[in-house]
């Protein structure tokens, strides 16, 4: 089944087809929600984020973590705006947090270890976009990625945004996500965890098309082998399917290419962070 549009994810949701498995699992740090569609199988969510969003800092391995070669999940970060992007926000915050939470309630007692209302686990949830304190009007979408299973596309020639044609992408890699870069990503929702004190989602990049910050001056030559099928991207269903003769190419090392000057990024996010809930539950869990 082709990967949902927004609209059709907001469907889906209103609709009741989003929901979770009854039971928590056990993970590593973590109890753990799995979310359903059961428009899809009883499969996780996927859906694509079709506007175009802006990736403000470098690819980061976590708080206080360094990039190395070994490395293969990293967190990307996204940047929204109440101006342009209301609706999305509305999306996650007010609608798809709201189901989650729904959920958490059946599961209090079991996690909190009493009984607590929506009202009251408003409290304990991370939510899904971090907002800033500095500004309220800006967010953040954290997305994992990862090197052996994320999908990238970079734009080489046409448009640079979303009501232009793109006439030239290639194959990317991890590298090519670099800070001042916009994105467009169809999205999975992994899982939901819980600890003792908090509860959020994790959300993860399947695949992803970058729109580089900067030209280079002579692009690589575009692989017709590369399946990445759309006219244009003003109002067109997005179905990000590789063509079936497509060559897997091995990612490059994500050390040569990501910035690793994470102390220095760090000093310039935002003052709202995200837990650090990836560690072994992404690649443990995803799938299940």
């Amino acid at each position: 089944m082709p990967v949902k549009t927004f609209a059709e994810m907001q469907e889906a949701l209103s609709n009741n087809k989003i929901t979770y498995n009854p039971q928590l699992k056990e993970g590593t740090k973590y109890k753990i929600l799995y979310p359903r569609d059961s428009t899809n199988f009883g499969n996780q969510p996927e859906f694509l984020i079709d506007t175009p969003l802006r990736m403000p800092f470098d690819l980061s391995a976590g708080k206080n973590k360094e990039i190395t070669p070994e490395t293969t999940t990293l967190n990307m970060e996204l940047s929204l705006n109440v101006q342009e992007h209301s609706e999305i926000i509305d999306f996650f915050i007010k609608e798809y947090d709201s189901m989650t939470r729904s959920h958490a309630v059946k599961h209090s007692e079991e996690v909190f270890r009493r009984k607590l209302s929506d009202s009251d686990l408003s409290l304990f949830q991370y939510p899904s976009l971090s907002q800033s304190k500095k500004n309220p009007d800006l967010y953040l979408l954290r997305l994992k990625v990862q090197k052996n299973q994320t999908k990238v596309f970079v734009v080489q020639d046409g448009g640079q945004t979303a009501d232009q044609n793109i006439t030239s992408y290639r194959q990317g890699s991890l590298g090519d996500l670099q800070r001042g870069c916009s994105v467009i990503a169809s999205i999975k929702h992994v899982m939901s965890w819980f600890s003792s004190s908090q509860f959020g989602s994790t959300y993860s990049a399947l695949k992803i098309l970058v729109f580089p910050y900067q030209r280079t001056q002579q692009p690589q030559q575009e692989d017709d082998s590369i399946g990445f099928p759309m006219a244009s991207f003003g109002g067109h269903k997005l179905q990000l399917n590789e063509g079936q003769q497509q060559q897997e190419e091995e990612d490059k090392p994500v050390a040569k290419r990501v910035r690793t000057d994470g102390a220095e990024a760090g000093q310039k996010r935002q003052e709202a962070t995200q837990v650090d809930d990836d560690d072994g539950e992404l690649s443990s869990f995803d799938g299940e």
